[in-house]
């Protein structure tokens, strides 16, 4: 019988220490399904996109069937998913649902139950720094009776929103990284692009590490295209958003 108490310290006190994004993922799923919540996807807006109405959902990471993820991308029902729609327009407010009835007639979620996710809540999460909205999401979900589902969802909800952000928090850096193939910069590509974040110059930077202006340049260079960024300004903001710098 899944355990329906939920405690962060017993559950989900992984989330804290774990920095790979793959293991604070098994953390996660391990302690939601403990409770139950045994259907969970995580994804990402493509915040690419001219108009935010129009940008994709990303499916990152899922413990639904496979071929369901494959049927749901091939056919493109991103786009017309009302949970998505959710995130798309803007909206941080939790949504606690039943599949196949919160939203109406939907051939998407009437489907999506089919596929094991009779209901659960979904949870806008924070997208990239300094844009507009929420960029993500996470429903944690179940194939238990709905309103046994929506009991839980409505008792946990305020718990199960605190765990999604802290999930989300250490593993959105990495996932965006992977997401645009950026490779990972080395200690030294990372102390000298901070810097630069900070408004060090590259004199100053030399000076404070102890390494030749060349070598600072040199550093500078291979983080810019690992990065696949055009310029420094470029790199800075692709390192941020990839949570590979800080500039607190």
């Amino acid at each position: 019988m899944p355990n329906r108490d939920l405690s962060l310290g017993e559950h989900f006190a992984g989330l804290l220490s774990e920095r790979d994004p793959d293991l604070r993922w098994k953390v996660l799923i391990k302690g939601l399904a403990g409770m139950g919540l045994d259907q969970v996807n995580y994804a990402f807006l493509d915040m690419a996109a001219y108009d935010r109405m129009e940008a994709r959902g990303d499916p990152a990471m899922s413990t639904m069937r496979s071929d369901w993820i494959e049927y749901y991308t091939e056919r493109m029902y991103d786009m017309r998913d009302p949970l998505v729609g959710h995130i798309r327009s803007a909206r941080y407010d939790p949504v606690v649902f039943e599949t196949a009835t919160h939203y109406g007639p939907s051939q998407i979620l009437n489907e999506a139950d089919e596929a094991g996710l009779a209901g659960g809540i979904l949870i806008p999460l924070p997208g990239a720094p300094g844009t507009f909205g929420p960029g993500a999401g996470i429903v944690m979900g179940s194939g238990m009776d709905p309103a046994e589902c929506r009991r839980l969802l409505e008792e946990h909800g305020p718990s199960l929103v605190s765990v999604a952000h802290l999930f989300h928090a250490g593993a959105v850096g990495e996932m965006m990284r992977r997401r645009y193939g950026a490779a990972k910069l080395t200690a030294r590509e990372r102390d000298c692009l901070q810097a630069v974040a900070r408004g060090r110059r590259v004199s100053a930077i030399a000076h404070d590490l102890v390494l030749a202006e060349v070598t600072v340049g040199l550093h500078l260079k291979n983080a810019r295209q690992k990065l696949g960024a055009r310029s420094l300004p470029e790199a800075v903001a692709r390192a941020l958003l990839f949570q590979q710098i800080e500039v607190a």
